[in-house]
C-alpha cells in the first residue's frame, strides 16, 4: 500500500469528547491536560528513560482494553514491557529488517498501525527515515483515525504535542561494593503547546516490583511507598 493522498481513507470523524480521550498512568494523570491522553495527538518521550516513558505513557490504556504497536522496538524487553502493566496480548512490535526498511516501506507499516491501533510507539531508528512530507501525512493520519503517536527520543521531522521528559536521578538498592539495583528515581517533567506551564514529579521507573510509582522524600533520600531505601547483600 502505497502512501499517498490518493491512498487515505475517509474516515468518520469522532463522536464524543469523552471517546477522544485514553487512560493515562496515575503518575502521568495528574501532568497531562485532561488527566488523559488525547486521540489524534502526538506524544514525544526524552530523556535518559525515554523508551521506558513511552512504555508508562501507553500502560494505562493497554490495560483497560486499548491495542499498541512498537514500530522499531528492536531494544524492547517483552518483561519489562508487562511489568509496566502493558497486555502482551494486545501489543504487536514490528522490528526493523536486517538491511533496514526504506522510508516508503515505514511509512506503510506505520499507516497501517495508525488504522489498526489506538497506541503507536515509533522508535529512534524508524523516526530518523521519515522526510517532512512522509511525517505530515501519517500525523493528519492520526488524528483522523484518532490515534496517539507515541515519539521514542528525538522527535525528528514530527511536531509533538506535548513532551513528556525524565531524568535520571539515582539508583536504590546499591552499596559500596554489594547489592542490586532495585528501583530507579527519575525526575518526569511534562511540557508542550497543549500544558500552559511545566508539570514536575519524581518517580520510581521502575520501582520495586517492576512498574511506576510516585517517590516520596524521607529525610533527604527517596524510595517506593515512603520507606528508607533498603541494601540488597548478595553472597558469592
Amino acid at each position: 500500500m502505497a502512501l499517498s493522498n490518493r491512498s487515505l481513507p475517509v474516515l468518520p470523524p469522532a463522536s464524543a469528547a469523552s471517546e477522544r480521550l485514553l487512560p493515562a498512568h496515575p503518575v502521568l494523570a495528574d501532568l497531562l491536560p485532561q488527566g488523559a491522553l488525547q486521540r489524534g495527538t502526538v506524544v514525544q518521550c526524552a530523556g535518559a528513560a525515554a523508551e521506558s516513558l513511552a512504555l508508562l505513557v501507553a500502560s494505562a490504556a493497554s490495560y483497560e482494553g486499548a491495542w499498541a504497536a512498537v514500530a522499531g522496538g528492536d531494544t524492547l524487553g517483552l518483561r519489562a514491557v508487562d511489568e509496566l502493566g502493558i497486555s502482551l496480548a494486545r501489543f504487536v512490535v514490528v522490528r526493523d529488517a536486517p538491511t533496514g526498511f526504506t522510508e516508503q516501506q515505514w511509512g506503510e507499516i506505520l499507516a497501517v498501525m495508525i488504522d489498526g491501533f489506538d497506541l503507536v510507539l515509533v522508535g529512534r531508528r524508524v523516526i530518523d527515515r521519515i522526510r517532512p512530507v512522509m511525517a505530515r501525512r501519517l500525523q493528519a493520519r492520526g488524528q483522523s483515525r484518532g490515534a496517539v503517536m507515541v515519539l521514542i527520543g528525538d522527535p525528528g521531522v514530527f511536531s509533538a504535542d506535548i513532551e513528556v521528559c525524565a531524568q535520571v536521578g539515582t539508583w536504590a538498592g546499591l552499596g559500596q561494593g554489594y547489592g542490586c539495583a532495585r528501583a530507579r528515581e527519575v525526575q518526569i517533567t511534562v511540557t508542550g503547546r497543549r500544558v500552559p506551564r511545566p508539570q514536575r514529579v519524581a518517580a520510581w521507573l521502575p520501582s520495586d516490583l517492576g512498574d511506576c510509582e510516585l517517590a516520596v522524600s524521607v529525610a533527604g533520600t527517596t524510595a517506593p511507598d515512603g520507606e528508607a531505601p533498603r541494601v540488597i547483600r548478595r553472597a558469592g
